[in-house]
C-alpha cells in the first residue's frame, strides 16, 4: 500500500522538475532571438 502510493508521488514530484527545467529553455531561446533581432535592427540604423 505505502509503495503503491508513493511510486506516484515519486512520479508527480519528479515529473513537474523535468518540465520546469526544459520549459524555460525555449522561453530564454525565445527572448534570446528577440533580443538579437532588436539589436540588429538598431545597429542598422546606426
Amino acid at each position: 500500500m505505502i509503495a503503491a502510493t508513493n511510486r506516484p508521488v515519486a512520479e508527480v514530484l519528479t515529473r513537474p522538475r523535468i518540465g520546469a527545467t526544459i520549459a524555460p529553455i525555449p522561453a530564454h531561446a525565445d527572448s534570446y532571438t528577440q533580443a538579437f533581432k532588436r539589436w540588429k535592427a538598431f545597429a542598422s540604423l546606426c
